[in-house]
């Protein structure tokens, strides 16, 4: 089965402080230089790869996490990571144009008390595929870090 995109949301990449936008059949973009066109593309492509376990070769293709990480100003109590986020669904199955699946990801720095060897080495923090009912929300997995949780209900 395939499950077109119908919403993507991006947080704290390159110029996208936040940005979020359901997605048609047939998207255009439009808009002067340097406005975020390209790096809404290349967080689509990083979504992708994250799903495909490819982030780490990709993110260090895009110059590594620094140089892709929100290029404004951050509170202090804001850590320095990216959420990536999807939302999939088979519109002649829901006509509403609901989300029938999402998947999220956060990827940031490895905790301080890693080894120094790998500090710029891209780590993904979170990790979440849902299912998305009439009535429910139900977590199929969820990644904390490196610890893997499956199946159970989120309200």
């Amino acid at each position: 089965m395939t499950l077109p995109v119908r919403e993507v949301r991006v947080a704290h990449f390159r110029s996208l402080e936040a940005i979020a936008y359901p997605v048609s059949d047939l998207d255009v973009f439009v808009g002067a230089n340097g406005v975020g066109k390209t790096n809404l593309y290349r967080a689509l492509e990083l979504i992708q790869s994250a799903a495909a376990n490819t982030l780490a070769r990709d993110l260090s293709r895009e110059g590594g996490l620094e140089s892709t990480l929100w290029a404004g100003p951050r509170r202090r109590s804001a850590g320095a990571e990216m959420r990536l986020s999807v939302g999939l669904a088979d519109a002649s199955q829901r006509p509403s144009g609901q989300t029938a699946y999402s998947y999220e990801v956060t990827v940031g720095f490895p905790p301080a008390a890693a080894s120094a060897a790998f500090q710029a080495e891209p780590q993904i923090r979170a990790e979440e595929v849902t299912l998305v009912g009439q009535t429910r929300r139900v977590r199929l997995v969820d990644r904390d870090g490196r610890v893997h949780h499956a199946g159970g209900w989120s309200g």
